[in-house]
């Protein structure tokens, strides 16, 4: 499929010019579209758009319209709610859209109100445009009345018309205050809303003077040069996309600093997804208490060694040289996450907490009745604990060294919702307010449903990749590695039936073709089909049995395996290089805790290599999850089982001698045998009807697609029921 869209090419000196030169390109613009001079528009009162959409067989699509809006870069920080954000707001095209005329629009009206967009925004200005130009009420061709189209344009043609794209996003998002966050002072005091934003700005800087963050100094020492600042505004948002609170951060421009002078080190880790999942199946196992915290304004506590210089940031109570001179971290700073780190983990020992080695962000404090978990993402705490007045307890001597905020039960964490019924045991995590914000933002929520996360029967390849200058032309500005981003998110968040549509997208990212852009919107059409969908862990799966591990009282009751995992291989499955694609999954208390899909790194020669050398990778896992559980004093001593669908295979990790075919293998695969031999792992032989893992390493049809989700336990918060 080809968007026509003619070639325009700007001088570059005409960035430069004002409006009358934008007005005689706009006018080369219409020539260039077959657009008739303004005494033409009189005689005919409502030209219809001259863009054209059509695919190679002369079918129109039912992805395009008469009225294609394409995509623009548009600003990096729109939000979704305490998550990852790694797209930016576009209007796709719209669905089975017919051909349409219409009057100027509100967005027009709208954009004509608002300046232009901030400096960052502002692309290079030559490249192609693909416009719709229509009247304006007097039946007249205005700079103003450019619907959304532009690719990167001259500067002032370019300014209008991205703004009109990013306020049809606002309107489409139902809140045209929702995401468009100013991104300087000058932009906020131009708002409605100043008055929030300038309050929010005071509440920082008296924050940061209540945190003795830094010293007035009159001028700089000599060979010293101060760093920049600038202030970072930020819409907090409740899991329903509604605001919560202003936010304004001073951030110092960290960029400016210089290695081995103004910092050493930089590394803070997080805790694992994993972690947070295995945590959540043990709360709802056991019965457990599940709180959140957040730690306000955490960068600003801790102490900086070395010594950093920042210009003041502009104050009627500053003079205009006054430079700060940094006493504790600051937003922005190289070292403020490893300072931060620091500083929490020595607070968090001194409470009586030991930190797990085999995730540096997990904390486990214990007594003799009673013990606390504690899991670290930055300044978000997920705590898990069996005595909810030493959870209290807990909250008020951590409140005595940080600024603490209480949210009480876990609701929503790291952009994932947390959903519990304490009758009957059940907590469910779904990411459902992240997917519906992405179909607005892909305008996607009218698309028609889909069963699968990939069309049926296809096999992506290099050979769909663009080759000719003028596909490539076509997918320079599709914002495929964009969309496929966000959906990496959900696919490891709490999504794993969206692993291997999202790891065979991915191979593509450097270079798209119009087939990978229509299967990526296609694994979002199919997230919108089941964007209600959650990973469920449940305490009624088994009988009460003999209470094992910490606190004999109130441990897990184990089932005769209570971690279980499946492995598989497609052999050479990759089209481009003949090399497999393994996946595993691990399940506890009937909802999933780790899973992967990947191509394998070398090309395996047959199916057995394929799946014993994919098992490495889940025996790896789960080694990691046992020795977490471990430390935590929450598993028992039975095997882990593990499933595989290769008679060879199985028999090969259980020690019956190696062939000709095998001795190959390398050395780094065959770890697997000793810790079958040591009852760590148990191996078993499952038919591949019954293979949960084969839906991370094919693109399965519907039917046998649906029933392996079921078995993965996720079900529709909506009915209640497993899919």
């Amino acid at each position: 499929m080809v968007v026509i869209s003619p070639n325009v090419d700007f001088d570059e000196s005409s960035a430069s010019h004002h409006a009358t030169d934008s007005k005689q390109n706009l006018e080369s613009l219409g020539e260039a579209f077959g657009i008739e001079e303004e005494t033409h528009a009189k005689e005919t009162p409502t030209p219809k758009a001259t863009t054209e959409v059509r695919d190679m067989n002369g079918d129109t699509s039912e992805w395009e319209s008469d009225d294609e809006v394409l995509k623009f870069k548009a600003k990096d920080d729109e939000n979704i709610p305490n998550g990852a954000d790694p797209v930016v707001p576009i209007i796709l095209r719209e669905p089975d859209a017919p051909p349409h005329r219409r009057r100027r629009t509100e967005i027009e009206q709208l954009a004509d109100a608002t300046g232009p967009p901030p400096i960052h925004e502002r692309r290079r200005p030559i490249a192609a445009v693909g416009i719709t130009v229509e009247p304006n009420d007097n039946g007249n061709v205005s700079d103003n009345s450019a619907s959304v189209g532009v690719m990167e344009i001259e500067a002032k043609l370019a300014e209008k018309a991205r703004k009109y794209a990013y306020c049809e996003a606002l309107l489409a998002a139902e809140n045209t205050n929702l995401h468009n966050e100013p991104t300087d002072v000058k932009e906020a005091k131009s708002r409605p809303d100043w008055s929030k934003w300038e309050t929010a700005m005071q509440e920082e800087l008296d924050s940061l003077k209540q945190h003795g963050t830094y010293k007035r100094v009159k001028e700089l020492p000599p060979g010293r040069k101060a760093v920049g600042y600038k202030w970072v505004f930020k819409l907090k948002l409740n899991p329903d996309n509604s605001i919560a609170w202003y936010k304004a951060r001073l951030v110092a421009k960290g960029y400016s600093q210089i290695p081995g002078q103004d910092f050493t080190e930089t590394t803070s880790p997080v805790a694992r997804l994993a972690s947070y999942r295995a945590l959540l199946s043990l709360a709802a196992r056991m019965n457990l208490e599940a709180h959140h915290l957040d730690i306000e304004t955490a960068f600003l506590n801790g102490i900086l060694e070395e010594e950093i210089y920042m210009k003041a940031p502009d104050n009627p109570r500053t003079d205009s040289d006054e430079v700060w001179q940094l006493h504790k971290s600051l937003y922005g700073l190289k070292q403020a996450s490893h300072v931060w780190n620091k500083l929490l983990d020595s607070t968090l020992k001194k409470l009586g907490f030991n930190r797990c080695s085999k995730d540096t962000c997990v904390y486990l404090y214990r007594s003799k009745t009673a013990f606390i978990i504690l899991a670290v993402h930055v300044d978000d705490m997920l705590i898990v604990s069996n005595s909810k007045s030493r959870l209290t307890k807990m909250k008020s001597a951590l409140g005595q060294y940080f600024k603490v905020k209480d949210l009480g039960e876990v609701k929503f964490l790291l952009g994932i919702g947390v959903t519990r019924n304490r009758k009957t045991g059940i907590i469910e995590l779904s990411q459902q307010a992240y997917v519906n914000q992405l179909l607005k933002r892909f305008n996607l929520q009218d698309a028609k449903p889909v069963t699968t996360p990939l069309s049926s029967g296809v096999r992506l390849t290099q050979d769909d990749s663009p080759i000719t200058n003028k596909e490539k032309s076509d997918m320079a500005n599709v914002l495929y590695a964009s969309l496929v981003g966000a959906l990496m998110y959900t696919a490891i968040g709490t999504r794993p039936d969206l692993a291997f549509a999202v790891g065979a997208l991915s191979r593509f990212l450097s270079n798209p073709g119009r087939r990978h852009w229509n299967e990526a919107k296609h694994v979002l059409t199919y997230l919108k089909s089941m964007s209600d969908y959650a990973i469920r862990y449940s305490s009624s799966i088994s009988p009460p049995g003999e209470a094992i591990g910490y606190s004999r009282g109130v441990a897990m009751k184990p089932t005769e395996s209570p971690i279980e995992g499946f492995s598989d291989s497609d052999w050479a499955g990759c089209v481009d290089t003949c090399r497999s694609t393994s996946g595993f999954i691990w399940i506890m208390n009937s909802g999933a805790i780790c899973w992967r899909s990947r191509l394998q790194l070398i090309v395996a020669l047959s199916s057995m290599e394929a799946e014993y050398v994919g098992a490495t990778p889940a025996v790896q896992e789960i080694l990691w999850l046992r020795d977490l559980l471990c430390e935590l004093k929450m598993t028992d001593s039975s095997p882990s089982l593990l499933n595989m669908d290769n008679v060879g295979a199985v028999a090969l990790m259980r020690s019956a001698g190696d062939s000709n075919r095998t001795k190959h293998i390398d050395i780094r695969h065959h770890f697997i045998r000793s810790h079958v031999e040591d009852k760590r792992i148990r191996i078993q032989y499952t038919p591949t009807d019954e293979m949960i893992a084969d839906i991370l390493t094919k693109n399965l049809g519907h039917t046998k697609h649906d029933y392996f989700v079921t078995k993965l336990g996720m079900v529709s918060r909506l009915s209640g029921s497993v899919r």
